[in-house]
């Protein structure tokens, strides 16, 4: 006769939960409206909650217009819901945000981020007050890591600290950030990969480790110049924009919205008198 198998554990050990039990089951994939359908279309739903994403774009692409109009349909979608801000670069026009009718009397704003170290502790206080959270930092780039900031200016560094401290820091908040309805939105520049002939002409900054943690990996990029033609004279308004959803653990990957501009430009408020026509509104 074939032994009974022991399913207790031994001391010591977390038992494992099979992934149709009821107490072991993950909680199922939710989506935060991006504020631009097709956008939501190509990401399976919008953007995943309880989940790290990463945006990259060129300049001027509406990378924190695209986090700003997330952070505004959180407010509106997640009762009781808080929106964390970590503005890095100095950088934020709070009245034209406000013109584009974001709360922004309702989004917090860290006084001091200028290290992965203070992301760290941004983000392990997000997760100790055990509210939904939407936390968004803006960018990557500029932060620092506390062993650069210890060197002199001149002083040579190989560059690996920050992605190396990064990794850390999802290594060990990664899981509570899930358990505590945490999201977390990256904004993250390019940067030229010098000497490359071949393969994709940019990267950002991370390292490996975003890569792998980040369940959703959207590139903006420039396409072509909106122009519009003011007092007979023919000028520059806006950017049609491509995204490509480069990667996506919640949803079909590897396709591309172009919408020119309107994936990237959220919605002004109607009832606004200084509220910004929308890029796709403009005439070609």
């Amino acid at each position: 006769m074939r032994e009974r198998l022991d399913t207790k554990p031994a001391p010591g050990k977390v038992p494992a939960k099979r992934a149709g039990a009821a107490k072991g089951t993950p909680a199922p994939v939710t989506f935060l409206p991006s504020g631009c359908t097709t956008l939501d279309c190509a990401l399976g739903g919008g953007w995943a909650e309880r989940r790290v994403v990463n945006i990259v774009g060129d300049k001027s692409s509406g990378k924190t217009l695209l986090v700003f109009e997330a952070a505004a349909n959180f407010l509106i979608n997640m009762e009781g819901g808080r929106v964390q801000y970590d503005e890095c670069e100095s950088a934020f026009d709070p009245r034209y945000l406000a013109n584009l009718g974001v709360p922004i009397d309702r989004i917090n704003f860290a006084e001091r981020l200028n290290t992965v170290e203070d992301m760290f502790d941004s983000l392990n206080d997000s997760i100790k007050r055990k509210v939904p959270t939407l936390e968004i930092v803006d960018s990557l780039d500029a932060l620092s890591d506390k062993a650069e900031m210890d060197r002199e200016f001149g002083d040579a560094t190989y560059g690996t600290g920050k992605a190396r401290d990064l990794s850390k820091l999802f290594r060990m908040l990664v899981r509570d950030m899930e358990r505590s309805h945490l999201t977390l939105m990256i904004v993250s520049q390019v940067r030229s990969r010098i000497g490359m002939s071949f393969g994709r002409q940019t990267t950002r900054a991370g390292g490996r480790a975003l890569d792998f943690y980040a369940s959703q990996v959207v590139y903006l990029q420039h396409t072509s110049t909106i122009n519009r033609t003011i007092n007979n004279v023919k000028r520059p308004v806006s950017y049609d924009i491509t995204a490509k959803v480069d990667k996506n653990k919640v949803g079909p990957p590897l396709r591309a919205v172009a919408d020119g501009g309107a994936a990237v430009v959220p919605r002004p408020k109607p009832d606004s008198p200084d509220a910004l026509p929308c890029a796709s509104a403009l005439p070609a």
